[in-house]
C-alpha cells in the first residue's frame, strides 16, 4: 500500500476465503472520537445509515435480508444477508451487487481511549475493486463527518480524484 492511500487492497491467495481465492480484499480502519454506541448506530439504524451511505431496506438482525439503495435512484443497490450481529461489536454482511459475484462485508468496532476503532473488510472483489475501494474511502469520510455532526464530503468532488492511485494499486496487488 503506498502512504498516500487511506486503506489497502491484496490479492487473495490459494485456500484463502474459499471460493474468493484469486479475488480481491479491501481493508479500511478508523478511530472517531465517538462511543462504540454512537458508532454502533450510525452503521446499523436506517435513518442515520441513510445520512451517510444509502436507505436500508429491512432490519439488520442475525439472518435478516436487506437492501441498500444508494444514490438518487433505485438503480444503484447492494442485497445483503446478515450473517452476524454482535451488537455494539462486529457486523457480517454477504453482499451482492447486481451483475458481480457475492462478496463479504466484516465491521468489527472496538473501544479505544477517546472513541471506537472501526475495522471494515470487503472480501470477494474482481477486477472493480479499485472502485469499491474508492467507495469505501469515501463512505468511511461521510461515517466520520456524521459522527463529528459535520458537513459530508461531496461524492462527484471525491470519488474522481481518488480513483486512479486505486487503480495503481489495484496494478500493484495484481503484479504482487
Amino acid at each position: 500500500m503506498t502512504s498516500e492511500l487511506p486503506g489497502a487492497v491484496r490479492r487473495l491467495g490459494p485456500g484463502e476465503s474459499g471460493p474468493d481465492a484469486g479475488r480481491y480484499a479491501l481493508r479500511f480502519e478508523r478511530t472517531y472520537a465517538a462511543p462504540v454506541e454512537e458508532v454502533w448506530s450510525a452503521i446499523t439504524e436506517p435513518a442515520r445509515l441513510e445520512r451517510w451511505i444509502g436507505a436500508l431496506l429491512g432490519d439488520p438482525v442475525a439472518g435478516g435480508e436487506l437492501r441498500l439503495v444508494m444514490g438518487d435512484g433505485d438503480e444503484q443497490y447492494a442485497d445483503l444477508v446478515v450473517r452476524e450481529c454482535a451488537p455494539r461489536s462486529a457486523l457480517e454482511l454477504g453482499r451482492t451487487f447486481p451483475g458481480e459475484a457475492a462478496g463479504t462485508v466484516r465491521v468489527r468496532l472496538t473501544p479505544v481511549e477517546g472513541g471506537t476503532r472501526l475495522l471494515l473488510d470487503h472480501a470477494g472483489l474482481g477486477t472493480n475493486a479499485a472502485n469499491y475501494a474508492c467507495g469505501w474511502e469515501y463512505f468511511v469520510a461521510a461515517l466520520g463527518s456524521e459522527l463529528a455532526g459535520a458537513e459530508l464530503p461531496e461524492w462527484d468532488e471525491y470519488f474522481p480524484g481518488r480513483l486512479d492511485r486505486w487503480r495503481e494499486e489495484l496494478a500493484a496487488a495484481e503484479a504482487g
